[in-house]
């Protein structure tokens, strides 16, 4: 379950902070699946870039404000997989790029490359 930060999201409300971590993530679907577990995507949620896409720009279940998804140990799926790493990745940032300028939500992510395996 995400957690609520008490900092203020661009005046759109609390900071809902969910955390990947990416110890364990060594494939694409494992990824996919993460995220939307730490985000808790709807049961609709298909586990491809497409339903990834999706999601990350409605989150109409989580309370309105920024959502921020921090990945830590993102490395380790970087090193296994890059071609999976980097189709996330820019999905990541569309989603993140196509909420920029919402009124009701903004969608971050920080990608932390702590250990590489």
């Amino acid at each position: 379950m995400p957690d609520q930060d008490d900092r203020q999201g661009q005046n759109l409300g609390p900071v809902t902070v969910a955390r990947l971590d990416g110890r364990e993530i060594r494939s694409k679907s494992a990824a996919l699946e993460g995220i939307g577990n730490v985000l808790n995507f709807p049961d609709y949620y298909g586990c491809n870039l497409d339903a990834l896409f999706e999601c990350l720009t409605d989150l109409s279940w989580l309370p309105p404000g920024e959502v921020r998804l921090i990945w830590t140990d993102a490395g380790v799926l970087q090193a296994v997989d890059s071609t999976a790493y980097r189709a996330i990745v820019a999905t990541l940032h569309d989603a993140e790029e196509e909420v920029r300028h919402s009124s009701v939500r903004l969608f971050t992510v920080d990608l932390r490359h702590d250990s590489l395996l």
